[in-house]
């Protein structure tokens, strides 16, 4: 029987002998391999749309919170966004990895890191738990949701009317002016408000602090 230290040398001899791949000259950097890619999405289009869910994320946030100077991070459906959903389309148009398989991994790898950003960069996890903490505390029966509706119907109507208007009003032809971007940032941001008021309304959502919790 061999010993387990007659083993371990004959690994180890093995090893010496075999020839080891060299990962200073041979660097795995998918990021190279797209630097110069088509735009196959319609990138302007797609980074301004970006831009504008983040103004309405930022209005949600700003209605549930009741905080009207708070800025959610910029890359929540930011440029980065849009050049991973072109990379995205690019892989499945274009096969560049040549065997399906072989395009899992960096699809998988961009699908990931697009919810990481929905989850971490636009604070969608904090505002559910928070809602959570809510129902907790508060409660979010059917009945009571049902009760909520039918004391806060005619201002849930009204909200949704309010939003109405502005976007029937103010919308603008196109976003190739300074001041056009401007006016869909606000619309998106307003809008944004109205639905966390809808919401509020809806449901009787406020956050729970660290206070409320100790008093209950």
């Amino acid at each position: 029987m061999i010993k387990p230290t007659l083993l371990l040398t004959l690994l180890l001899a093995s090893l010496a002998s075999a020839e080891m791949i060299d990962f200073e000259k041979h660097i795995y950097d998918q990021e190279q391999m797209f630097k110069n890619i088509d735009d196959v999405v319609g990138l302007p289009d797609l980074r301004f749309a970006f831009r504008v869910t983040n103004w309405f994320i930022t209005g949600i946030e700003r209605g549930l919170y009741n905080d009207t100077s708070l800025i959610i991070n910029s890359d929540c459906f930011g440029d980065q966004l849009a050049t991973k959903i072109n990379e995205i389309k690019f892989i499945v148009d274009t096969n560049p990895f040549g065997e399906p398989i072989n395009n899992g991994m960096p699809v998988l790898s961009l699908v990931y890191q697009i919810y990481y950003m929905l989850t971490t960069k636009c604070g969608m996890l904090t505002c559910m738990n928070d809602f959570m903490m809510f129902c907790w505390y508060r409660g979010c029966q059917p009945i009571q949701v049902w009760e909520h509706i039918e004391a806060k119907f005619l201002y849930v109507l009204r909200n949704i009317n309010d939003a109405a208007i502005v976007w029937y009003t103010r919308v603008p032809e196109s976003y190739e002016s300074d001041d056009d971007i401007e006016t869909w940032v606000t619309l998106a941001e307003t809008t944004g408000q109205a639905a966390a008021h809808i919401f509020i309304d809806l449901t009787g959502f406020f956050p729970i602090t660290k206070e409320m919790e100790q008093e209950w």
